[in-house]
């Protein structure tokens, strides 16, 4: 986003001889980051007091779950919807960071950022967050009974690495964003570097020049159909291959069309017919919910012909509906305030900590017996608070937090000042080759407790 994706440089586009700053990135920025944070307070009713066997100790929490059954079971595919486009919304938003990054730092300057500011906070992470919050899972599940100092060594001696897109998420719930993130900048880097050069950007006026044709922005959806009706068989399930490669396009993608300016004017003209395809692919996905055709496809997908035309309508859907974001954003939201600026700084550690405090205030609300609806409101406005407390606190407040966690403001902070330090000494080592010791004199350069400061020069 941006300082996590999340977590991007300031988001500056080239018009003309200017610098025009794109504000309404940082605002999908923080608006996807609510979507996921809603997403994970619903998904406690499914991490939570799962009715593992029939001695569990929760009473009253079984009964809510036939509640459950039925609130999942009417709007499931919405559910599943959100997360469909909501994570390639952050990756594609990743890439267009990477694009402002790159067109001020070299190669290793990016790589040094991207190790300060996700490397550094995902195993951070790893060894604060992600065994507090899987303590809370494994107690309301009645797989653990010690306390949170015992699991902390319990859980960190049982991490074994699996070589797995799928790994990441098993541990450490939501940092798996961080993990792929980190892979896709090192992976792209070359070809990122590429785009930047002439033949680079022969290839871009060639994209920009086909895709400015009425709906040419929407051919982009079939390398992502592609993707999926050849691995989502093989590789079922969230974030297994088929997502990470979908992925990897959509941050391509971001890259790539925040690097033409003229790719923001076909988003213009071509929004209102994204929203009206996107309209009508959903009501499809719904028909074949309703008509049972849903289920078995997407929880066993198989090469049938309907399956893969069911991946490709979901590709199509994302793709489109992806266009529409973008194309309100640039519409509605491209202004900067008060709320921009902290929520543009704020964004990434509000990521980092919402999930642990999902889990606790979860851990303390399901087993009141309320209405599913209400126990959601209760979690959802708990955690949000909460959340937004510690972050302030933690990482708006404290710059030690902000170091550990790779703030853009701490970063800046120590950047200048290892600048400065480097000034004073090439000037202080330049001063003792071209100066004898003999012939320097002592410069008045202040006072300190009504006592004068000297400096040998």
């Amino acid at each position: 986003m941006k300082s996590i994706g999340v977590e991007e440089p300031a988001a500056e586009a080239l018009v003309g001889e200017k610098q025009q700053r794109i504000y309404y990135i940082d605002w999908l920025r923080m608006v996807a980051i609510v979507g996921v944070f809603l997403i994970h307070s619903g998904n406690m009713f499914d991490m939570l007091y799962k009715p593992i066997s029939s001695t569990r100790q929760a009473s009253g929490v079984v009964s809510s779950m036939s509640a459950i059954d039925g609130f999942v079971s009417g709007g499931m595919y919405f559910l599943n919807f959100l997360p469909q486009w909501g994570m390639s919304l952050f990756f594609l938003l990743s890439g267009a960071g990477t694009w402002f990054a790159l067109r001020h730092r070299t190669s290793r300057q990016f790589i040094n950022e991207r190790l300060l500011r996700l490397l550094i906070p995902l195993i951070a992470g790893i060894i604060i967050i992600a065994p507090f919050q899987a303590y809370f899972e494994a107690l309301s599940n009645s797989l653990y009974s010690g306390n949170l100092w015992q699991f902390y060594p319990y859980f960190l001696g049982h991490v074994h690495p699996v070589l797995s897109p799928q790994w990441p998420g098993a541990v450490t719930h939501h940092l798996w964003f961080l993990v792929d993130l980190f892979v896709f900048s090192l992976v792209t880097l070359p070809a990122c570097l590429y785009l930047k050069r002439t033949a680079g950007h022969q290839f871009i006026e060639l994209l920009v020049h086909m895709r400015e044709r009425p709906g040419g922005l929407l051919v982009l959806f079939l390398p992502i159909a592609l993707i999926q009706m050849a691995l989502h068989a093989s590789f079922p399930g969230y974030q297994n291959w088929s997502d990470v490669c979908c992925w990897l396009m959509f941050y391509l993608y971001g890259y790539i069309i925040f690097s033409n300016p003229r790719f923001g004017e076909a988003i213009k003209r071509q929004g209102k017919l994204a929203l009206w395809l996107g309209i009508s692919g959903f009501l499809a996905v719904v028909a074949l919910w309703g008509a049972g055709l849903l289920g078995p496809w997407t929880s066993t997908p198989d090469y049938s012909v309907g399956c893969l035309l069911f991946q490709a309508l979901a590709s199509w859907n994302t793709w489109c509906w992806l266009i529409v974001i973008l194309y309100v954003g640039n519409k509605y939201f491209n202004f900067e305030n008060g709320l921009l600026n902290y929520g543009g700084v704020a964004s990434f550690p509000f990521y980092l900590l919402h999930f642990p405090v999902v889990v606790v205030a979860a851990y303390f609300i399901m087993p009141w017996h309320l209405n599913i609806i209400a126990a959601f409101v209760c979690i959802s406005v708990l955690a949000f608070l909460g959340t937004l407390t510690l972050t302030d606190l933690l990482f708006m407040r404290l710059s030690g937090t902000r170091m550990v966690f790779g703030s853009k403001v701490c970063v800046q902070v120590v950047r200048q000042g290892i600048a400065s330090l480097l000034v004073l000494t090439e000037k202080r080592r330049k001063i003792h080759r071209e100066v004898p010791w003999r012939r320097r004199t002592r410069v008045l350069t202040g006072t300190l407790e009504n006592r004068p400061v000297v400096l040998v020069v």
